[in-house]
């Protein structure tokens, strides 16, 4: 972690330190959905606090049950943000923004209702048909000495998700530089298969990588297994 003599150097300092007020409030931020015909399906409501070299933006419906969702940023680099619905949490991030002798780093975590992330992604954006629900946790860690272009990202992920007949106990890691990055999935990951089709998909040495510098491309590298077990199909079983 930075040190104060290093507090200047940290984006959110120096920021804060070039704006020349020490309280800053914009009461009024309003977001609407619009259906077909433009009438209003759902308004957010929002306000900026600037106060105390800390920034806090938030936002939700009028309703306290409705979707509500917040972001903090301080001076000493310090961040988190919360999404909630109904007083339940749907996300959840914390964060750390350090300046280290290489530049600009952020390290964070992330913790994630998939069922109620995928509830309130359905009433904003046009989503196939499914049922998904589990939990999501991430740790991660972006540098950002390079620039944009030049972003360096790692994380690790645990992901235990139920779509539809799927089940799905995901662990891995993922790694991106510069356009490019790679991805690994642990050998004690595990998806299973229900209803008519049933069977248990294992893995062991799975990895690839992938590109976004034209178009997304996705590879998978030599020496990976899957293995299926337990298949039944009808009255087969295998």
């Amino acid at each position: 972690y930075a040190s104060a003599s290093d507090l200047s150097q940290i984006p959110p300092a120096a920021a804060f330190a070039a704006i020349p007020v020490d309280r800053i409030a914009i009461n009024r931020i309003t977001l609407r959905r619009l259906d077909a015909g433009h009438a209003i399906v759902q308004q957010l409501n929002g306000r900026v606090n600037y106060a105390e070299k800390s920034l806090l933006l938030s936002m939700g419906e009028a309703d306290a049950q409705g979707l509500q969702a917040a972001l903090f940023l301080s001076e000493s680099g310090n961040c988190a943000g919360r999404i909630s619905h109904a007083g339940m949490e749907v996300a959840q991030m914390n964060c750390q923004l350090m300046q280290l002798e290489s530049g600009p780093v952020v390290r964070g975590s992330l913790q994630v209702d998939l069922g109620r992330l995928d509830s309130q992604l359905g009433i904003w954006l046009s989503m196939p048909e499914y049922k998904l629900s589990g939990s999501m946790q991430a740790g991660w860690k972006l540098d950002l000495a390079g620039g944009i272009r030049q972003l360096n990202f790692e994380s690790t992920f645990n992901i235990d998700a139920h779509l539809d007949a799927i089940k799905l106990s995901l662990k891995g890691s993922v790694t991106y530089t510069g356009g490019k990055g790679g991805w690994v999935l642990a050998d004690d990951s595990l998806a299973r298969f229900g209803d008519d089709f049933r069977s248990r998909l294992s893995f062991a040495g799975l990895s690839g990588g992938f590109s976004v510098e034209d178009a997304l491309s996705l590879s998978l590298n030599h020496g990976g297994i899957l293995q299926p077990q337990d298949i039944q199909f009808c009255v087969m079983s295998i």
